[in-house]
């Protein structure tokens, strides 16, 4: 029943946070493109619900490069294990992130552009981080069928508990997926929202 109306919440939802946050998407806009220029934006292909792809978008927080060998797609030519060992994620002191970069990061204002997603239907605010497409290859077949059988999420249980590896991922968000529910969305966004607060990473 409340995967039904889950699409209610995340449309009026993600509507509602964009209108309160309209003044800090308008002001990080103005700062990006005063300071490192166009694009404002970042835009990514990620793997939505049923393996149907979709532009992500963020703010853009590292600086331009011509090198798109790393960016997770697979190219007609090569394996998923061919294009996941050129996907490189990017690391805390990346020394690509611009000094803008580094403050919308950490507090996470690089993926309020995600809400667009959200209004959009490709993702959800809650569930587990749409992957690129070269990440299906850390997966195991029938682990990639499950967690892409609901819609992605803007946060998910994975990025409020502590995780080191992809086993504890998978494992976490194989958990939501089984898991799903109203009370269990709200928990995950309010310790979202704490985690946010104290500039903790996801």
């Amino acid at each position: 029943m409340y995967l039904q109306i889950k699409r209610f919440f995340d449309y009026f939802g993600s509507l509602l946070i964009l209108i309160i946050l309209s003044p800090v998407l308008l002001i990080t806009s103005i700062t990006i493109f005063t300071f490192n220029g166009k694009p404002i934006l970042f835009k990514q292909i990620r793997v939505g619900k049923n393996g149907i792809k979709f532009t992500l978008y963020k703010f853009r927080s590292m600086k331009l490069s011509n090198n798109y060998s790393g960016i997770g797609s697979i190219e007609n030519s090569e394996s998923a294990l061919e294009a996941r060992s050129r996907f490189k994620v990017t690391s805390i002191n990346d020394k690509r992130i611009t000094r803008v970069g580094k403050f919308i990061r950490a507090s996470h204002i690089d993926e309020l552009p995600q809400l667009y997603n959200v209004l959009k239907g490709d993702m959800s605010l809650v569930g587990p981080r749409p992957d690129v497409p070269a990440q299906i290859a850390d997966y195991e077949e029938k682990d990639w069928d499950e967690r892409i059988s609901v819609i992605p999420g803007i946060t998910g249980l994975s990025q409020v508990k502590f995780t080191n590896s992809n086993e504890e991922r998978t494992k976490n968000d194989l958990f939501y997926v089984q898991n799903i529910s109203f009370k269990y969305d709200l928990k995950i966004l309010l310790m979202t929202i704490l985690k946010v607060l104290k500039m903790n990473s996801f």
